[in-house]
């Protein structure tokens, strides 16, 4: 599973913070910083990937999670339009379906 997204979250701040130090080490030592940007871009992707990842993981449980919610509602409303007709008495037994 991981570690908890909030740690993930100082991690990634962290390594960022690195890297742009290192950046900028490069920069006022007169060397390319080029070379230091696939990396960042690197890191960036790969970040993007994870948390679309864990979102789109995320998304399904809740998406599952709301149609067994639906398919509770139904069946609790044609156990709520049972129970009416019960009170109503066996008269009224061919009401139709719950509204």
């Amino acid at each position: 599973m991981g570690l908890p997204a909030d740690v993930q979250l100082e991690v990634f701040d962290l390594g960022l913070t690195v890297l742009g130090e290192e950046m900028m080490r490069s920069k006022l030592e007169g060397k390319p910083i080029s070379q230091n940007l696939a990396v960042m871009d690197r890191i960036m992707k790969g970040a993007s990937i994870r948390f679309r990842e864990r979102n789109d993981a995320r998304r399904l449980e809740l998406q599952e999670r709301r149609e067994v919610l639906r398919a509770s509602k139904v069946e609790l409303d044609w156990l709520k339009h049972d129970f009416r007709l019960t009170l109503l008495g066996a008269d009224q037994r061919d009401a139709g379906p719950p509204p």
